[in-house]
């Protein structure tokens, strides 16, 4: 669904700022630019897509790979859960780190906007 709506989302938006933290602060929040950002990686555009967040390739990433898990037979879907049980805990990890990165980011870039 969401890849879905990044493909029929224009690449640099829509024009208006939609993020209400933008709004009553005038600062980005974790996620501005993610949309767009994302709207551009699945169209190719990794400058772009880049530029707008820096998390946003990622995402595309981890999006694909969600859904074409999905898209699995029920049975390569269960031995593929049995043969990752072994990385859980470093994927909790990584996990961790990844959303601690993507709100250190978020707070860089509110720090630095705001000078």
């Amino acid at each position: 669904m969401i890849l879905a709506a990044a493909i029929l989302h224009p690449p640099h938006g829509l024009g208006p700022v939609l993020c209400p933290s933008r709004w009553v602060t005038g600062l980005p929040c974790p996620g501005c630019g993610l949309s767009r950002s994302v709207s551009c990686a699945v169209r190719g555009m990794g400058a772009a897509s880049f530029g707008y967040h820096p998390f946003g390739i990622p995402v595309v990433v981890l999006l694909v790979g969600v859904a074409a898990t999905g898209l699995l037979p029920r049975r390569v879907r269960e031995g593929l859960t049995a043969r990752l049980q072994p990385v859980r805990p470093m994927a909790r990890w990584v996990s961790i780190a990844f959303i601690t990165a993507f709100i250190a980011f978020g707070a860089a870039r509110m720090l630095l906007t705001r000078s």
